[in-house]
């Protein structure tokens, strides 16, 4: 099993970035839209996320066609 890259948290410059899934949370014209067990990387020291960019594209996409 291939280990996930371990890169430091770029806000505490502490913490280890580990992958995790966590809820993500975003307003879309007006709306709160709730995504659960979304993919993000995780400060284990300060909670930092940042959400992994290829699976907020891919949402992005599910939004853009909902509204067509």
């Amino acid at each position: 099993m291939e280990r996930p890259p371990i890169y430091t948290c770029p806000e505490c410059l502490v913490g280890i970035m580990r992958p995790r899934k966590t809820s993500y949370f975003t307003m879309e014209d007006g709306h709160l839209i709730c995504v659960p067990d979304f993919p993000a990387w995780v400060c284990d020291i300060c909670g930092r996320r940042e959400y992994d960019t290829a699976a907020l594209a891919e949402l992005n996409a599910m939004l853009e066609t909902d509204r067509r």
